[in-house]
């Protein structure tokens, strides 16, 4: 006896009663996320849930196509049906980070005058203003009351050095050409004084720019990178890239990475702990922005050949998605065969040709 086609499958009501289920996060943040998408999102779970709409709704998507197997939902009695809320995280996070002190040395200015102060610790010094989560490279700062006056070790305090090129005498020599009376051509050598030094035998030290003196400064590379994280309030939630295409803002705001809210919230926790560990050796985090995303779902689970099974309803489109086994594979099978045989014959007709 042939199996009946999608449009001649009777429809059976479901007796199976629709549940909702609030995220925690939900009476968490009930002040402060989107009251709009809220209401919404409720208002959608009891229409879904009303008569047998959301039952006339699956079955019309497993009819609209031959390769889906609509008569497993119609021999089917769901298991379980729960609409809720799927809630998306971005957590971006902006690092400062200042190094060890390193020091540098320099000529010392012309009216150097020293300053009576104590060294800052490099946390408290001052640093240029940057706009939020935009990177900073590393950038030398100095630290105040750090500096201080050191003998130049190039010329040993003397501001000047022996002349590399007459080794301090003054005179080099340099042979010459001397045309006799004859008019023969002989080569001498002569002393002449030294071009570099002028004859005085010593140059100026470049180091200290003949100050004999440098000035020795403490520095830190200041840097701030921008992290961002995201996370799932429930990682095992079926159809992932149709729910991030679906879902909307409904909180952004600055948060506190310390909020003790956060931590039962187990997606974020973990958003936290991923953020706050990155750095934790060599910087410190100075601003955070968390941004929730929500999608409504509606979960519609089947026993399927002892396998628990399910159809999702995404959205306010209203979108159903489902795993492999409510779709007809043999119907499929047999359209590739169908496809490779024309493009089979297809192929012998252009290569005979």
């Amino acid at each position: 006896m042939p199996r009946p086609t999608n449009d001649q499958l009777p429809m059976n009501a479901w007796t199976t009663t629709p549940e909702w289920q609030e995220n925690p996060l939900e009476a968490l943040l009930s002040s402060e996320l989107d009251p709009k998408y809220m209401a919404r999102s409720q208002a959608r779970g009891l229409a879904v849930h009303r008569s047998d709409s959301l039952q006339r709704m699956v079955l019309r998507w497993a009819k609209s196509s031959r390769f889906r197997n609509a008569q497993t939902i119609v021999e089917r009695e769901p298991l379980r049906i729960v609409s809720r809320n799927v809630f998306l995280f971005e957590l971006k996070s902006s690092t400062e980070v200042r190094s060890e002190p390193h020091s540098k040395r320099s000529p010392l200015p012309a009216r150097y005058v020293p300053r009576d102060e104590a060294p800052q610790d490099i946390w408290d010094v001052i640093v240029p203003e940057s706009a939020r989560f935009v990177p900073v490279k590393p950038t030398p700062i100095r630290i105040p009351g750090a500096a201080h006056v050191v003998v130049c070790e190039d010329c040993d305090g003397q501001g000047e050095l022996l002349c590399a090129d007459c080794a301090g005498r003054g005179t080099v020599e340099r042979a010459v050409k001397v045309r006799a009376s004859d008019g023969s051509v002989s080569t001498q050598s002569q002393e002449r004084s030294c071009t570099p030094c002028q004859g005085s035998g010593k140059i100026a030290c470049r180091r200290c720019n003949a100050r004999g003196e440098l000035l020795e400064e403490q520095m830190f590379l200041w840097s701030r990178t921008t992290h961002t994280l995201h996370g799932e309030d429930d990682p095992t939630t079926p159809h992932p890239r149709l729910l991030n295409q679906h879902a909307q803002v409904i909180f952004r705001d600055a948060v506190r990475l310390d909020d003790a809210r956060w931590q039962q919230i187990p997606a974020m926790a973990d958003l936290i702990t991923q953020a706050t560990t990155a750095h934790a050796h060599d910087g410190i985090i100075l601003d955070a922005e968390l941004t929730i995303r929500a999608a409504p779902l509606t979960d519609i689970t089947y026993l399927v050949g002892g396998r628990t099974r399910s159809i999702a309803v995404i959205g306010y489109a209203n979108i159903v998605a489902a795993d492999s086994s409510f779709y007809d594979w043999r119907s499929i099978a047999v359209a590739g065969l169908v496809i490779l045989s024309i493009v089979v014959v297809i192929l012998a007709v252009v290569l005979r040709h």
